[in-house]
């Protein structure tokens, strides 16, 4: 026999929806934007304390209240526009739970009476229940998603620290061999701890850009500074500076010989290149070659640097790019990193339209790719 309801949560006992204010103002002309109703025009409004259920006749008389120069007649069809009708039975019942009130229950119709109210008590109490535990859940959500910020945060500062400690180390071992006033260095020797000194400076510069990367991406502040730019040499350029600080591998450069130009940022695309070699280098223990190939596809360019290395199982593929991600395999685990690289370059590479994926298997190398937007040069690039 119930033709309608409506459920309306209330921050304050003293005030109704302000939907109902303007929709009625638009009719009648009259502002009543604003207004608050005293309990004793707004009955419904006591259950917030009293958490008793209100059963009214004819709720247009009840509304009037709030505006008494406008004609009850006029107040009709702001009622039907919030869901209430007119010239019917409404009961209000507390949705309450726990020593709350967490919102009120409107259920009107034609057949309505007073006599209904227990059995529509228990569906209020079922609503309530519902609501509570649907709040809790949101809670109990919210506090997991805190418990698990806390633990990347802690793991990250874990391994950022092992990561930094490690060529500080070397570093200063380093130097300080060098300074030592009453020992002399062959000249191979020398120039083998400044090799060791170069390449830690240049493994704590990657994991410094990262962490600012890193940064930058969670705030909104990656900003790309593109222009046109052959991404062919871009990468020789990326190769032939970490040649000589890998003597056990080989790497090998293949692109097309007429070029490959894209809109790019070319410090970030640079920072992609250097965590995809390094990677490559760090998970092919035993040396090998690493191989770096671009083409052209569909309007995209397609970067690939594929190693001879330990693979990645089948089971990891789709969480490799997760920040603070990092391969849970006991081989793996026994080459360092922060887990910080590869999230980098996926949003690097998402931030200038395109994607990145990986192809691999364990003990059969790893093959990662980058697409990028190409552009057509139009005049000569530098």
């Amino acid at each position: 026999g119930l033709v309608g309801s409506e459920m309306c949560i209330r921050d304050s006992y003293s005030s109704i929806g302000s939907s109902t204010l303007e929709s009625a103002a638009e009719l009648t002309g009259f502002t009543m934007h604003g207004y608050r109703l005293s309990r004793e025009v707004w009955p419904a409004a006591e259950m917030i304390e009293t958490k008793a259920p209100i059963y009214i006749d004819d709720p247009v008389p009840v509304v009037a209240g709030l505006v008494p120069h406008v004609p009850a007649a006029l107040l009709k069809r702001p009622l039907r526009l919030v869901g209430l009708s007119p010239d019917t039975p409404v009961i209000f019942l507390p949705l309450a739970a726990e020593q709350r009130t967490l919102g009120i229950l409107t259920i009107w119709g034609g057949r309505l009476q007073e006599a209904d109210i227990p059995a529509l008590s228990v569906l209020a109490a079922q609503v309530a229940s519902a609501l509570e535990r649907a709040r809790l859940i949101q809670e109990a959500a919210e506090a997991e998603i805190l418990r698990e910020v806390d633990r990347l945060r802690s793991e990250l500062i874990a391994n950022v620290s092992h990561e930094i400690r490690t060529p500080l180390g070397l570093i200063q071992l380093a130097a300080t061999s060098l300074l030592m006033e009453d020992t002399t260095f062959e000249p191979e020797v020398q120039r083998e701890f400044l090799r060791g000194i170069d390449e830690e400076t240049e493994r704590l510069r990657i994991i410094v850009e990262n962490l600012l990367d890193l940064s930058r991406m969670e705030s909104g502040r990656l900003h790309l500074y593109k222009q046109p730019t052959d991404v062919a040499l871009l990468t020789k350029k990326v190769v032939d500076g970490m040649e000589g600080r890998v003597p056990e591998h080989n790497l090998v450069h293949e692109f097309p010989s007429d070029g490959l130009v894209a809109d790019i940022d070319r410090g970030q695309i640079e920072q992609v290149l250097r965590n995809l070699l390094s990677n490559a280098i760090k998970y092919s223990p035993e040396g090998g070659a690493v191989t770096v190939r671009g083409g052209e596809e569909q309007g995209e360019i397609i970067l690939c640097v594929e190693d001879e290395g330990l693979g990645i199982p089948a089971e990891e593929l789709e969480r490799i790019f997760d920040r603070f991600h990092r391969v849970d395999s006991r081989l793996i685990q026994q080459v360092s990193g922060a887990g910080l690289g590869l999230s980098v370059c996926s949003g690097i590479a998402e931030a200038h339209g395109g994607r990145i994926w990986v192809e691999s298997a364990p003990g059969m190398g790893s093959r990662f790719y980058v697409a990028l937007p190409s552009l057509e040069p139009e005049e000569p690039l530098s």
